[in-house]
């Protein structure tokens, strides 16, 4: 039997501490040693910071990170729907050709709907220089319910759409499984913020 060679990248990862529960090893070697410990080659990162305080402040460490471990950590860029369009373009442009993807986009943290005018605005920037876009979604968050992509999906073809956590729940894991089946450009993530028994 011939053996298949591949790599593992981790393109849902973050660094830094969270207030909703407890990450004990959150610096940059901590989460490269827990990647060498379960085989993952590269991960594509986004820091605490960015998703929950300053996003200019953690966008800079998450590139920091990545510029240290070139081969090892890609940037995951973080965008704040609810800035003014003037910010939102600046942050864009800033960060375009620093990152490998869009990870992530955060209805709940940001306390903004998928669906909202700002998350257009911002689809609308990443479309002219497609990279993948990772929306945390859980279906128990009234901002974060896949069922909210389906007002967006349509008016982005050209962008891989990536359904983080899979909705997140009993419930949401359908949703998202049938939004991926409706579009060639949506994929599942299988990174879940929930554990529990029966979860894959």
């Amino acid at each position: 039997m011939k053996k298949i060679e591949f790599e593992i990248i981790d393109i849902h990862a973050h660094l830094g501490r969270y207030f909703q529960f407890p990450i004990l090893d959150h610096d940059v070697q901590s989460v490269l040693q827990k990647a060498d410990e379960l085989g993952i080659g590269r991960i594509c990162v986004s820091h605490i910071l960015g998703l929950c305080y300053d996003v200019r402040q953690g966008n800079l460490l998450t590139i920091q990170a990545a510029h240290q471990y070139p081969h090892r950590i890609m940037a995951g860029g973080v965008l704040d729907p609810r800035e003014p369009e003037e910010q939102i373009y600046e942050e864009f442009h800033r960060l375009q050709a620093h990152v490998a993807m869009w990870n992530e986009l955060h209805p709940a943290l940001h306390c903004y709907p998928i669906n909202g005018p700002g998350y257009r605005v911002i689809l609308d920037l990443i479309s002219t220089q497609p990279k993948p876009v990772l929306f945390h979604t859980d279906e128990s968050d009234p901002y974060s319910s896949p069922d909210l992509l389906l007002g967006l999906l349509p008016n982005y073809p050209d962008i891989p759409i990536i359904i983080g956590h899979s909705g997140n729940i009993i419930g949401g894991f359908e949703k998202a499984m049938k939004i991926a089946c409706q579009f060639d450009n949506v994929f599942l993530d299988s990174t879940f913020s929930r554990n529990y028994y029966g979860i894959m």
